[in-house]
């Protein structure tokens, strides 16, 4: 049905089997743009509701755990769902 209307329009068939399946699946995170004045704890603490889950935005995001990892305005992040994990 819209596969085959977007056939029509001269889309190729990877591009529709990638759009099929981005559609699909549902989403496990969001992207956010950090504003003045915020951190990782304030974000946690908006999104998660706990200021413990700083941690899930340091590592679905690759960044320093060592210390306060430092975010600074414009920076874009991954909000995940919180049941986002990272393989290594």
């Amino acid at each position: 049905m819209l596969g085959r209307r977007l056939l029509r329009l001269g889309l190729p068939a990877a591009c529709l089997a990638v759009l099929a399946t981005a559609v699909a699946r549902p989403a496990s995170g969001f992207p956010r743009v950090v504003q003045k004045g915020e951190t990782l704890a304030r974000i946690a603490e908006r999104m998660y509701g706990k200021i413990e889950m700083e941690q899930l935005l340091v590592a679905a995001n690759g960044l320093d755990g060592a210390g306060a990892a430092p975010v600074v305005p414009g920076m874009r992040l991954e909000v995940p769902a919180v049941s986002h994990y990272r393989a290594s």
